[in-house]
């Protein structure tokens, strides 16, 4: 109804004033490994535990922020100890908590070029990366992006206006100082997510597509759970098991122990998927 309408619009004009709470403080350290040629810093950046990741060079001094999730200050901080500089922005999806400090790394870093995202997801962006259903009302696009401010305030994030995107595609080489990453498109948690793949230096940003003992959830709005188990078999069948896979919310793993441990994973078989969408014959 008209007053329905009207009185959301407050409600969403009201919230998207209002700042998010403070997310939890950063660490004293970040954590930090070195992988071959490949130096990476982690830190978990919001109340959602989000994990931020910097992949640098440390021969040229570049670097890339995988999912901006938060405390973009503090990170370009420690990166600058090391002589490293934050020269790219590449998000894994589009969900709220990986890219709520996209504006805070564009602000912090002049002449960033714009952040690059799979063109699955860039239209989340516009709902402060919430996916909404496409049904009834929120078809308008006036009436999400109110509808997502008010779930964004609920869940403590942030409702600022999401930059413009450039898309990456499946396949596709970001070359990071000597180092380089290949996009691995691997759709299901949301239709734009992809995983980063450095094979000279065997490291995966896998986001919460593939994580230690379990999966990104395929239940919200775009998810896709046939898209999810075509997605694990074709990482399964490629990515060696040495491969350190490094995740939106866990420690890290390998790609051999999620074959072993991981129950998406453990019986999945190349020709076939079981009933459940994820594992295949025994």
């Amino acid at each position: 109804s008209v007053v329905a309408s009207l009185a959301l619009g407050y409600v969403a004009w009201r919230v998207r004033a209002s700042p998010p709470p403070p997310p939890p403080p950063p660490p004293r350290q970040p954590w930090e490994r070195i992988y071959g040629t490949a130096t990476i810093l982690a830190v978990q950046g919001n109340q959602f535990g989000t994990i931020s990741y910097a992949y640098g060079d440390a021969s040229t001094g570049e670097c890339a922020v995988v999912d901006a999730s938060g405390h973009a200050a503090y990170l370009a901080k420690e990166l600058k100890k090391r002589g490293l500089l934050v020269t790219a922005l590449v998000q894994t999806h589009g969900h709220l908590d990986h890219v709520q400090a996209l504006p805070d790394y564009l602000a912090a870093h002049a002449l960033l070029p714009a952040p690059r995202v799979h063109p699955g997801d860039a239209a989340m962006l516009r709902t402060y990366g919430l996916p909404m259903p496409k049904w009834g009302p929120l078809r308008l696009p006036f009436v999400a992006k109110m509808v997502a401010a008010v779930l964004a305030w609920i869940l403590g994030m942030t409702r600022e206006a999401m930059p413009e995107t450039v898309a990456l595609f499946d396949g596709e080489r970001i070359d990071v100082g000597a180092n380089a990453l290949e996009v691995i498109h691997v759709p299901g948690h949301t239709r734009g997510s992809v995983c980063f793949y450095d094979e000279a230096n065997k490291i995966m940003f896998s986001g919460d597509f593939l994580m230690k003992g379990t999966v990104g959830r395929v239940d919200l709005p775009e998810g896709d759970e046939a898209a999810m188990a075509n997605s694990l078999r074709r990482v399964a069948t490629t990515i060696p098991d040495d491969v350190v896979v490094l995740s939106g919310h866990t420690d890290p793993t390998t790609m051999g122990a999620e074959k072993r441990l991981n129950p998406h994973l453990r019986w999945l078989n190349p020709l076939r998927v079981g009933r459940n969408g994820y594992a295949g014959i025994r």
